[in-house]
């Protein structure tokens, strides 16, 4: 009876530290940078949006017609998962302002990361603001559990 108490332990001390390790990894580890650019500095991609914005019936809605005070801002979130587990449907939101005209590109998931893998997402938008804060959200599953975190 006694190996059996001993046993009986060491399996309920290996699963309390297999639960530990999982709840320690199961997060992904975010860097987030912005990047802006002038509108000015990049005529043709500016013409080529208000084109396609005034083609699509959303250009009154903008009320941009000249670059001037207008800035593209990009927001990359590099995604590191340091879990032994995939993680699974990543997606990424952004919290945008009024002032943010328009999304010009974007690759916001649903993506899939590998155990120990990378990847980034990131989205293209044009504003008016004059700072780049903004918040955004990362939602994800790690071996079927939902996390969510916000920057």
């Amino acid at each position: 009876m006694r190996t059996f108490a001993r046993i009986s332990v060491a399996l309920a001390l290996g699963a309390l530290l297999l639960a530990g390790l999982y709840m320690l990894t199961s997060r992904l580890t975010l860097t987030v940078s912005a990047e802006r650019v002038s509108a000015g500095e990049k005529p043709e991609e500016f013409a080529s949006l208000m084109q396609s914005a005034r083609e699509s019936g959303s250009g009154g809605a903008i009320g941009l017609s000249e670059t001037d005070g207008c800035t593209f801002v990009t927001v990359n979130v590099q995604l590191k998962n340091r879990s032994p587990f995939d993680a699974e449907w990543i997606t990424l939101s952004l919290s945008t302002l009024p002032d943010d005209a328009l999304v010009v590109s974007s690759y916001t998931g649903p993506i899939d990361i590998t155990a120990s893998g990378s990847e980034r997402l990131y989205v293209t938008y044009l504003t008016r603001r004059d700072d780049t804060s903004c918040g955004g959200r990362v939602e994800y599953y790690i071996y079927g559990r939902y996390h969510s975190t916000e920057f």
